[in-house]
């Protein structure tokens, strides 16, 4: 499976799966949220999020309602894998 990865500040990434949570309807008695919150995020050195999505999700009709604009305006920037798994914790 084909992944994408985004970063964005902790607000961003909030203000995202609190609004996919809703489109979702998370919580549903079995998923508690589209993703982990913030405070439990994989972070950068400068302390933004950062997300490994599988890309079919992005096509999904919520998220491709919004991705392309947070993009576009800056709000999430789209990384290579490279620099997700150099963020990652060292096992």
């Amino acid at each position: 499976m084909s992944q994408r990865f985004f970063r964005s500040s902790a607000a961003v990434y909030e203000a995202m799966r609190t609004q996919l949570d809703a489109a979702f309807g998370y919580p549903d008695g079995v998923t508690e949220t589209v993703w982990r919150p913030a405070i439990q995020a994989v972070k950068d050195s400068q302390g933004r999020c950062l997300l490994a999505v599988h890309a079919a999700s992005c096509e999904r009709p919520a998220v491709a309602a919004v991705l392309p604009g947070l993009i576009a305006n800056g709000s999430v920037t789209e990384i290579d894998a490279a620099t997700y798994m150099a963020a990652m914790p060292a096992e």
